[in-house]
């Protein structure tokens, strides 16, 4: 199956939160409104690029990873093997032209790149 794999190349984390922050809180902004269905308020699956920005406070790998997935067109896999908790902020310049992936690893020190894995799925089928 195609999916995204983030990962930490060089083993280095982003940046760890404060020790009394409260517990992680976040959200996504993505770059274009045409991947916003406006009569139901959801999101249609967009490319990793299409991610304008992204906070996470306190959380933890795979939390940034399921708040990225909520409106991507493939699975984002955790591979950086990194435990614990960090912040998350990746943002553009107004302007600026939207390469998600290549500010998140400059700001993050994370990559995501297009990949083949095998994954596990619950299909609902209705009766």
């Amino acid at each position: 199956m195609d999916v995204y794999l983030i990962t930490a190349p060089n083993g280095k984390p982003p940046a760890h939160p404060d020790p009394n922050a409260p517990e992680s809180v976040g959200g996504v902004a993505w770059g274009s409104a045409g991947n916003i269905d406006e009569n139901h308020g959801m999101l249609w699956p967009a490319g990793i690029n299409a991610v304008r920005s992204i906070d996470l406070i306190n959380g933890t790998v795979d939390d940034f990873c399921h708040m990225l997935e909520q409106g991507l067109d493939q699975p984002l896999i955790n591979e950086t093997h990194l435990d614990g908790k960090f912040d998350f902020q990746v943002r553009a310049d107004e302007g600026q032209q939207n390469n998600f992936t290549e500010r998140l690893r400059t700001q993050l020190n994370l990559v995501v790149t297009p990949a083949q894995r095998r994954v596990e799925m619950l299909v609902f089928t209705p009766q």
